[in-house]
C-alpha cells in the first residue's frame, strides 16, 4: 500500500499504464474525480497493488 497527497501524484508514480493499460492519463484522473471529489480526495489518496499469483482453475 502507498500513500500520496493526491490522484495525480499517485498515477506519477505508478504510470499511468500500471493504473489502467486502456486509458491515458489525463482521462484516468477525470474517471476518478468523476467518482471521488476533491473533497475526498483532500483526504488523501491510497494505492493497493493486487496481484495474481496463479491461474484461477475451473
Amino acid at each position: 500500500m502507498s500513500r500520496y497527497t493526491s490522484f495525480e501524484e499517485m498515477l506519477d508514480a505508478a504510470g499511468p499504464a500500471n493504473v489502467n493499460p486502456d486509458s491515458p492519463r489525463e482521462q484516468q484522473l477525470a474517471n476518478i474525480r468523476r467518482i471521488y471529489g476533491p473533497e475526498k480526495e483532500g483526504l488523501g489518496v491510497l494505492a493497493i497493488e493486487i496481484e495474481l499469483l496463479q491461474p484461477a482453475t475451473a
